[in-house]
């Protein structure tokens, strides 16, 4: 199931997760979290649905399991249901996330709770990337400039290309701090395992959310673009596109 889902053959990854999840009587949390992220990747509509039930049946059997709870704090946060999408991403940053998902993690639990989101960390000079990882240059086009927006947070995020399912791996930044050079790698993954390496492509998005709001709305500015991931040069991201 895993080597098809990385071979993005989520049809065949759903077959093979629900027999696995058949043989075990449904009584192994890992693979029915396997599962729902494989249907939600066929249909990224299923995470208020089947999806969205395989999760929390994963939670029922595993409570700190890391990927239902990421995927089950997303789906309450789509419902509006802030203090359980909060609750459920405190309880993956108890299961101590790569650093980079920490700080996203911790800013949008303050932003579901109405809180002060904490001071980001001091930008520091980029420094080289490893072999993993994808160097992104990242700056405001003509129309986006003169909008006059507000220093709202920016998303550069990886996502595979055609699949509009959560990111592979994502970064944060403020519109304040544009231009700026970023590096998404391994360490940025959303989820582990499923990591910006295990793809050839990826299409890298950086949009600024008016809302906050990691999912795109209305309003939003962006700039996309898709790469291979084995290409050394920087990804030159330009926000010039608004959401409808």
């Amino acid at each position: 199931g895993r080597s098809y889902q990385q071979m993005q053959n989520f049809p065949g990854a759903i077959t093979a997760f629900e027999k696995a999840a058949e043989l075990e009587s449904s009584n192994n949390g890992t693979t029915l979290a396997d599962l729902g992220e494989a249907v939600l990747m066929s249909d990224p509509q299923t995470i208020l649905g089947k999806a969205g039930q395989l999760f929390e049946s994963a939670l029922a059997l595993e409570p700190n399991n890391p990927k239902a709870l990421f995927y089950s704090g997303l789906a309450a946060a789509q419902r509006g249901n802030n203090v359980l999408a909060a609750d459920r991403w405190e309880a993956l940053l108890a299961t101590s996330p790569p650093p980079n998902v920490q700080q996203i993690l911790t800013q949008r639990i303050a932003e579901l709770r109405g809180e002060a989101p904490p001071e980001p960390p001091p930008t520091t000079t980029p420094v080289a990337v490893s072999d993993a990882g994808i160097t992104i240059s990242v700056s405001l086009g003509d129309a986006a400039a003169s909008a006059k927006l507000p220093d709202a947070v920016v998303f550069i995020i990886a996502r595979v290309p055609n699949q509009p399912g959560p990111p592979i791996a994502a970064v944060r930044k403020r519109l304040s701090e544009l231009p700026a050079t970023v590096s998404i790698n391994d360490s940025d993954a959303m989820i582990e395992g499923r990591v910006p390496s295990g793809f050839a492509q990826l299409e890298i998005v950086a949009r600024v959310s008016l809302s906050g709001q990691p999912v795109a709305q209305s309003g939003d500015w962006f700039g996309q673009q898709t790469i291979e991931t084995a290409a050394i040069e920087t990804t030159q991201i330009v926000i010039d596109q608004q959401v409808p």
